[in-house]
């Protein structure tokens, strides 16, 4: 992505938006992996319509011949962070546990980063969670007053290792979780 970045109002709000999210989380992104956030908010501001069936698509994934390849992995990396970060609870409606979608989006940002050398798409596939954090953050200052889901709270941070699930975990019960034993979860 380099450190082009266009300055009009739109972005610099996403970029104010994803900057308080940051410190929130206490996670400070690459710059160019912020500079992508930004770009994949302005590119995604009306997922809604553009997201619908996605959890399909997850399942029924199978990777693509010839130039258009890249783009649909891009696209499915980017529509699973999109709906694990800022759109959960339609994650959730779909049937899809958020973990498969995290799997689904690292796994296509991994094979192209692979299939392309782009060190940007390498950075964005191990640092999925934490961007996946960065969004919910982003979220969660939407919805304050809401209350939390603790076990969809303690359903992430288990399954994904997410920190911002976890301090929220802590926060909102006053203690420590415990992992639970994998004969409970299934």
């Amino acid at each position: 992505m380099g450190s082009y970045q266009l300055h009009t109002a739109d972005t610099a709000h996403w970029r104010a938006l994803v900057t308080a999210a940051e410190c929130r989380t206490e996670c400070r992104l690459h710059p160019d992996v912020e500079g992508y956030l930004v770009m994949l908010l302005l590119r995604y501001a009306r997922l809604r319509q553009a997201g619908q069936g996605l959890g399909m698509q997850i399942r029924n994934h199978k990777g693509a011949d010839g130039d258009g390849r890249i783009g649909q992995l891009r696209e499915m990396g980017d529509k699973c962070l999109v709906f694990t970060g800022l759109l959960t609870e339609e994650a959730r409606r779909s049937g899809v546990p958020l973990v498969q979608f995290v799997e689904a989006g690292r796994s296509a940002y991994r094979q192209i980063a692979e299939e392309s050398g782009n060190l940007l798409f390498a950075r964005l596939s191990d640092g999925f969670v934490a961007l996946m954090d960065v969004l919910q953050a982003m979220r969660q200052a939407a919805d304050a007053g809401r209350p939390a889901d603790l076990l969809a709270l303690h359903e992430q941070w288990s399954e994904t290792g997410s920190r911002h699930a976890f301090r929220r975990l802590c926060a909102a019960t006053g203690a420590l979780p415990l992992p639970l034993p994998s004969l409970l979860k299934h």
